[in-house]
């Protein structure tokens, strides 16, 4: 996910400056965090903390520095005998009253 803002494009800038300074390990604090791109970036050489006021951006961040690869969905594939992926993709939202967007990201509700 990208945003505006997003710190990709200075990555590169933040390793030099690591380097520069000659920092190894120790505790890597990406404050405003937002979708956790730095610390993703380094969190194979950081202890990481990471800080946003948006929640949803807290929870991201979370779940991209904590945990490697895609889940495997074992319960959903369980009950539902395909993945998530496959299951969303060929819903047929023509049956929902509002469809999917107006559901969950509008005022209906």
């Amino acid at each position: 996910m990208r945003y505006i803002g997003n710190k990709n494009r200075i990555l590169n800038h933040i390793d030099k400056l690591i380097e520069d300074k000659q920092i190894k390990g120790g505790t890597f604090a990406d404050l405003f965090t937002g979708t956790g791109s730095v610390a993703d970036h380094f969190k194979d050489r950081f202890e990481i903390v990471t800080n946003d006021l948006l929640y949803y951006a807290s929870v991201f961040s979370e779940a991209k520095i904590n945990f490697e690869g895609i889940p495997n969905f074992t319960n959903f594939k369980k009950k539902y005998s395909m993945s998530p992926f496959e299951y969303w993709n060929t819903y047929d939202y023509s049956n929902e009253p509002y469809r999917f967007i107006s559901l969950n990201f509008s005022p209906i509700r």
